[in-house]
């Protein structure tokens, strides 16, 4: 009886646990196409860059509203947000590149690591503000948005990386 009591619950957790586990393998897939304001977009627009960033380029996309100011000064908010969009992404690149970075050096020390990681997301972060281009850009005439595409090589921020570790492992 006692054993009963134990295992009854404990199946019955184990059942809501697989069941609720499961999920639509059609769930996470890109979007093979992209509908804005009810207007064909470029995939980009709607977030897949996982496709273009398979190359040798680090890419980030990000929008503004048209402003009265003109499309130059819309065009200048979009490029802000989408670099601010490319940090973000890149710091957690950055960490991981830099780990693995140290463990070829061979650099088991946690405080040499933190050191180096911070640099190279120093430095990065001023890359991407003088080393990214624009590479598309298309605009929402409904909404009236528009969106922008950015890139960076990986070989800069690669070659950024090897910098923070040699000024700091010296």
């Amino acid at each position: 009886m006692k054993l009963t009591k134990i295992i009854l619950p404990v199946a019955a957790a184990a059942l809501l646990f697989v069941g609720c586990g499961s999920k639509d393998p059609e769930a996470n897939l890109a979007p093979e196409e992209c509908i804005v304001s009810n207007l064909k977009a470029p995939l980009w627009v709607c977030g897949n860059l996982d496709s273009l960033s398979k190359g040798d380029k680090k890419y980030a996309s990000a929008s503004a509203p048209m402003s009265k100011l003109g499309r130059e000064f819309t065009r200048k908010q979009a490029l802000a947000k989408a670099r601010a969009n490319m940090a973000d992404d890149l710091k957690s690149d950055v960490i991981s590149q830099v780990q693995e970075e140290a463990s070829e050096r061979q650099i088991d020390d946690n405080v040499t690591v933190n050191r180096v990681s911070e640099q190279a997301i120093r430095q990065i972060a001023s890359l991407t503000l003088k080393g990214t281009s624009q590479v598309s850009s298309w605009e929402d005439t409904v909404a009236k948005d528009l969106y922008v595409l950015i890139a960076i090589p990986k070989a800069n921020i690669d070659d950024e990386i090897n910098k923070a570790f040699d000024s700091v492992v010296r």
